[in-house]
């Protein structure tokens, strides 16, 4: 799936929200029927350039990787989403109509959570998962690779399936190889960190 920003999100300068020595491993943005914006930026450790993760070292890489979750209005006021605060890890990958969050965190990749804008708990699943990127995780009933999104008709035959899966053993290995898209995400600083643009403000 492509998650570059669609032209009709404002673009502005992103730059008080970039850690430093840290790499920006993946992004994502879900836009609420509010105005508001909800960005997930998911860093790596420090100093650490882009990894490729698998099996034998994603514990390691996990432990320390970092999740800030940036709630964006309009007018370019930005504040930590406030029930991501305390997330050490984690992501938020797509949006229902109704404002219904879906989200996982990375250490129990088969764990699909939903929740309300304001971070109440709705629903969790469990299904076998591949991933693309970590915010783009894939289920693969009978081997047909499907996104997850944010889709209400989709949501229901993906928890469909996770219920009729949850009894079954486990995958091997819900982890593939990944190695982030730096290009993508270069081009998306580029394009969203203009310094000569007013910077996001950043409130208490």
């Amino acid at each position: 799936m492509d998650r570059d920003m669609t032209p009709d999100t404002a673009t502005y300068d992103l730059t008080p929200l970039l850690r430093k020595h840290h790499t920006l491993l993946e992004y994502q943005s879900v836009q609420l029927p509010t105005g508001k914006e909800i960005l997930t930026l998911l860093w790596s450790r420090p100093e650490e350039s882009w990894p490729v993760v698998n099996r034998n070292n994603i514990a390691e890489c996990i432990a320390q990787w970092t999740t800030d979750i940036w709630d964006l209005s309009p007018d370019g006021r930005a504040r930590l989403w406030a029930p991501g605060i305390e997330y050490s890890t984690g992501a938020i990958f797509a949006c229902a109509e109704d404002d219904v969050l879906f989200g996982w965190d990375m250490p129990n990749p088969e764990v699909i959570y939903a929740c309300t804008c304001d971070g109440a708990h709705l629903d969790k699943i469990v299904i076998p998962l591949r991933l693309e990127t970590p915010l783009a995780p894939k289920m693969t009933p009978d081997g047909t690779m499907a996104m997850l999104t944010g889709d209400k008709e989709q949501w229901v035959r993906i928890a469909d399936l996770g219920r009729q899966r949850e009894s079954g053993p486990p995958p091997a290995d819900p982890w593939r190889h990944w190695l982030p898209d730096a290009e993508r995400i270069h081009q998306w600083i580029t394009a969203r960190c203009d310094r000569s643009r007013p910077p996001v403000r950043l409130e208490p």
